[in-house]
């Protein structure tokens, strides 16, 4: 039995997209901590058979190096407390600083789920960002990457020494139990919906823009529906859609799936992802999706087969893609649906993905079981 040790940025996206690890690893006899900032997953994440320590130090944006230090030495207590065989990190905070906490002792299993703000929008904070990580990834044993591209720019931009082994993974995979095949849906007009934080490095600005014109061009035949937390500058925007019939904002949705079964199309305009949660989740329900042309995306869609692509930062060619979707019969686009669930099925199931960590996990354990004899 390996001792496991989890740093994770918060816990709600850790029990929607990584709960089955902690299960799977439960299963196999191994003791498992996970340490994050908790608000309403704690309990439920306990029930899954892990222990769980409440980081009060972790702030999941911004740069504060009061802050920042306070995180480092808790990590490292943590981590003298627990012992672990194995440190597991997700999320750039975590990552970082539970990298540095750990240094040379403890094997350490990162994941990088995307390039971020941190690093694509340049500026201090990108800067900064960039030289922890560097300083952190000397410690890691294995770094797990959710896209082609970003494993490639962090070794090009040395960031990443090439000889610590790395695996791609298609994100965090989708539970193709949790969002089964659901029939598409038989009613007038189409339902697009977008999934996500609304801030402008997820493409709200110009899925706005689409959706005025499309509401211009069909009326109620077509309807837009916005799923997610707003950021604050976006308050008054939303509001103003909502008022004018442009939009159907529905707030943060933690159950996802039942209310894909009445969507015909996920639309996701994103400058950035690791991978697209969303957009797997409705292409294993049997929904065609449309998405940026950008690593993270363009592994979920294939284009004309199981959705459409389009041009990020571009409001006319996401207007052309969702007007495309428009000019299709419902069997067509149902059709589409089933390629995306096919697809899901063949290389993006989250069984499979959390096999590979477990045989990395292994792997390591083993080789630091070994070295101790």
């Amino acid at each position: 039995m390996a001792k496991i040790l989890i740093f994770s940025g918060d816990d709600m996206s850790f029990y929607k997209f990584r709960k089955e690890l902690i299960v799977r690893l439960h299963e196999l006899g191994h003791e498992v901590v996970l340490a994050t900032k908790f608000s309403d997953y704690e309990a439920r994440l306990a029930e899954l058979g892990c222990r769980t320590v409440d980081l009060d130090a972790l702030k999941r944006r911004g740069a504060n190096a009061l802050q920042d230090l306070e995180l480092i030495r808790a990590y490292k207590k943590i981590i003298r407390d627990f012992c672990p065989d194995v440190i597991l990190t997700y999320t750039l905070k975590p990552r970082v600083y539970g990298d540095l906490a750990a240094g040379k002792k403890t094997p350490i299993i990162n994941t990088i789920t995307g390039m971020g703000a941190y690093t694509l929008n340049g500026g201090a904070l990108a800067k900064i960002a960039t030289v922890l990580d560097k300083v952190g990834l000397r410690n890691a044993n294995h770094v797990f990457f959710q896209n082609v591209e970003a494993r490639d720019i962090y070794l090009q931009r040395k960031l990443l020494k090439n000889t610590i082994p790395t695996t791609v993974v298609m994100g965090s995979g989708v539970n193709l139990e949790t969002f089964p095949y659901q029939d598409y849906p038989d009613h007038e007009g189409v339902d697009f919906a977008f999934v996500g934080r609304i801030m402008k490095d997820k493409g709200v600005e110009e899925l706005f823009y689409a959706a005025e014109q499309l509401k211009k061009n069909y009326g109620e035949h077509v309807r837009v529906h916005i799923f997610g937390f707003y950021e604050e500058n976006y308050k008054p925007v939303i509001e103003d859609l909502q008022a004018r019939g442009i939009i159907c904002y529905h707030g943060f949705v933690s159950d996802l799936q039942p209310r894909l079964k009445n969507m015909d199309c996920i639309v996701l305009p994103s400058y950035h992802e690791g991978v697209g949660n969303a957009i797997q989740e409705a292409s294993a329900s049997g929904r065609p999706v449309i998405a940026s042309n950008i690593p993270g995306c363009n592994t979920v869609v294939e284009d004309g087969l199981n959705g459409y692509l389009c041009k990020a930062r571009d409001k006319e060619d996401l207007l052309e893609q969702m007007e495309k979707i428009m000019g299709l019969s419902a069997r067509e686009r149902e059709e589409m649906g089933k390629q995306g669930r096919e697809k899901m099925v063949r290389e993006h199931d989250r069984n499979k993905i959390i096999e590979t960590y477990i045989n990395v996990i292994h792997g390591i354990v083993g080789h630091k079981e070994a070295a101790e004899r």
